[in-house]
């Protein structure tokens, strides 16, 4: 896909990321810390584009690369009622709204919806809405239980044949969630490009370096962003369960 066929995401992102640094609304000057990268967040944008996305959350919102990419591929999309909703306990008190204003500057705002406090109270606001979410991003707390919690929410948004993304996932925490996932949900790992090889191995030495030797979040080389396919609603029976 080139530049052209992403609707001006690339030129938003590509300014975005260039400048380094998010103007918030008091005036002062944020410099961007932490965010996905400009390959993950086309890679984010591509998918909502693909899937002609109406309605999508994510969690954790920070300096809001991600929220802005996926705003701009709702308005790529062509229409004023696509909607994206942001669940973020800190938006105000630790990032000074850096996000709001992010979107704000390349007119996006009216795309996105902050809910400002944790996942557990707030996504369950959108289940008793009746909203369904052609697509759902997972990065907030990194930790088995609030994205396992994060993933059970979304889980209850999101219709058959949607995609929910999952950021920083060769984390333990997130792996084991992930096999939780294929093993009692219906779910499909979608295809993703590896690692390359020498890049894993330089993680693997830095990790026993530093004492905590990782080598299977590496091994298998999977990217920090990975897809995973809604193939249906389905609930086990009361009483199952599988090893993950």
């Amino acid at each position: 896909m080139n530049a052209n066929e992403y609707g001006g995401v690339v030129d938003i992102l590509s300014d975005a990321l260039g400048r380094g640094s998010i103007q918030l609304l008091n005036g002062e000057s944020r410099a961007i810390t932490h965010n996905v990268t400009f390959p993950e967040a086309l890679q984010l944008a591509a998918t909502v584009q693909r899937l002609g996305c109406r309605s999508t959350a994510e969690t954790g919102m920070a300096y809001g690369i991600s929220s802005l990419a996926i705003c701009a591929a709702l308005r790529s999309l062509g229409t004023d009622v696509a909607s994206h909703v942001a669940i973020d306990p800190n938006q105000s008190s630790e990032y000074g709204g850096a996000a709001l204003a992010l979107l704000r500057q390349y007119g996006l705002e009216k795309y996105c919806r902050l809910m400002e406090g944790p996942a557990h109270i707030e996504a369950p606001k959108l289940i008793s809405e009746g909203v369904s979410l052609d697509f759902a991003f997972i990065d907030g707390w990194h930790t088995f239980d609030y994205t396992f919690i994060d993933f059970f929410l979304m889980d209850k948004l999101l219709r058959p044949g949607g995609v929910m993304a999952f950021h920083d996932s060769y984390g333990i925490p997130k792996r084991r969630v992930v096999s939780f996932i294929l093993s009692h949900r219906k779910y499909r790992l979608l295809p993703y490009q590896k690692v390359p090889a020498f890049r894993a191995a330089k993680e693997i030495a830095a990790s026993i370096k530093r004492g905590k030797p990782k080598l299977r979040p590496y091994a298998d080389r999977r990217p920090s962003l990975i897809f995973l396919e809604k193939l249906e609603t389905w609930e086990p029976n009361y009483d199952f369960y599988k090893h993950f």
